[in-house]
């Protein structure tokens, strides 16, 4: 089985959305730790969180509204920069 170009770009345009995704997430998530941590409001804490939450919800709504394979690969890639950028103790 082959796949051809136009079939790919959209599996490799998602894997790198998602890729974005996670780094921005765990950007995020080092803001928020901050913030809750005592260097700022508990609100924009809370404000960040629920936000940051959002972003996700609404990057994997718009992957969905794609097709599966796109969904995947956008998690693929959310899920792996996060692992990464988690294991090496992201500032």
């Amino acid at each position: 089985m082959t796949a051809d170009l136009p079939t790919l770009l959209p599996i490799l345009g998602g894997l790198m959305a998602g890729a974005a995704l996670g780094a921005a997430y765990v950007r995020l998530l080092t803001l928020n730790v901050a913030l809750y941590a005592g260097e700022g409001s508990w609100r924009r804490g809370l404000a960040l969180h629920a936000g940051r939450l959002a972003v996700i919800a609404g990057g994997m709504w718009v992957a969905a509204q794609s097709g599966a394979a796109v969904l995947l690969a956008v998690l693929g890639g959310f899920l792996a920069v996060r692992t990464l950028m988690v294991r090496k103790g992201a500032p």
